[in-house]
């Protein structure tokens, strides 16, 4: 206590007080110096502190993370791009089945008027061929009865009615003569009614 009772006795207060602001710039600078050069000598010799070793491995790791983030935000991104080109595809491709279903319903509603207008006209073809052989001629010959018999039986396989199963067995019944015969018939049978 008695340096300080020295001090305050010989010096001013303001004295003291500039001694001491004084005496901690020269700390601060004197400081600062020995940082400055310290970081000099590390530079120069290449050494590196724990904490510089730290932020500095830290700061690649970081910056690795960062690229990996980077890679999955772009590999997303192409498969969100790819998966919007495949539902654009889907919703073509639907709209491209509707159509064919559209074409295809029409295609069957067609096949089903050919399908009855061929069965009318096998019907046809049958009821007059009985006419014609079981009335005009009263006989038949064999390649008239196959021809008949082959468009029976595709008749009633599309589903033909039972009515043409009595014509084809009255058919069926008359004697077999050969196309000389039935030309001389139809001749007669033109001659009569001429």
């Amino acid at each position: 206590m008695s340096e300080l009772n020295f001090l305050l006795s010989n010096y001013s207060f303001e004295q003291l007080f500039i001694a001491v602001i004084v005496g901690l710039i020269v700390i601060k600078v004197i400081t600062e110096l020995i940082k400055y050069f310290y970081d000099k000598f590390r530079n120069y010799f290449g050494m590196k502190t724990k904490k510089e070793e730290w932020e500095h491995t830290t700061s690649e790791k970081l910056t690795y993370i960062k690229d990996k983030v980077d890679n999955l935000e772009t590999a997303a991104n192409q498969r969100k791009e790819r998966l919007i080109a495949v539902e654009n595809k889907i919703i073509e491709n639907e709209a491209h089945d509707k159509k064919i279903s559209e074409q295809l319903d029409e295609l069957t509603e067609d096949l089903k008027l050919v399908h009855e207008r061929l069965q009318e006209n096998t019907r046809s073809f049958l009821i007059d061929s009985h006419h014609k052989f079981c009335n005009d001629i009263q006989g038949i010959d064999d390649q008239s009865l196959q021809s008949m018999e082959r468009r029976y039986l595709y008749y009633k396989a599309a589903g033909g009615d039972s009515f043409i199963d009595t014509l084809m067995d009255e058919v069926r019944a008359l004697p077999r003569i050969n196309y000389a015969t039935i030309k001389r018939e139809f001749q007669n049978i033109g001659g009569e009614h001429g």
